[in-house]
């Protein structure tokens, strides 16, 4: 398998087109808590592990909207730190939030401690940018 780091949304989009037109599996990677075992890939796969981990950048906060927008690498404690600067808290919480990131809490739709009164990650989403095999 292989192992690739794209920093934005751009080589994503070149990584899945190329290995869509060679038929190659990907298999996305975001913290790599081993909660939902996406990266647990045999070793005689001809796969890419697509690692979120450069895409780690906080865009924008709005305090008035109480929105953030976020890259799919970012660290839920990082987003925590973030938002409590602007005097907001996001209420996705739980013990992997020092590696956990955005990307697998939403693929996961992990809830947390504070599920009940908030509810789970994509109830805290207003939207995504995704890509697809097409790139």
């Amino acid at each position: 398998f292989r192992s690739l780091r794209p920093a934005n949304t751009a080589e994503v989009a070149a990584i899945l087109k190329i290995a869509n037109e060679h038929l190659v599996p990907v298999v996305p990677q975001s913290g790599n808590t081993g909660l939902a075992g996406g990266a647990s890939i045999s070793a005689l796969q001809d796969t890419i592990i697509l690692s979120t981990d450069r895409m780690n950048r906080i865009l924008d906060i709005n305090p008035v909207s109480r929105v953030a927008k976020v890259e799919a690498g970012v660290v839920l404690a990082n987003l925590h730190a973030a938002v409590a600067q602007h005097g907001l808290t996001f209420p996705l919480l739980f013990g992997a939030r020092g590696s956990c990131m955005i990307g697998g809490n939403l693929s996961t739709n992990a809830g947390g401690s504070n599920v009940v009164r908030y509810g789970n990650t994509r109830a805290l989403c207003l939207g995504l940018e995704v890509v697809t095999p097409a790139g």
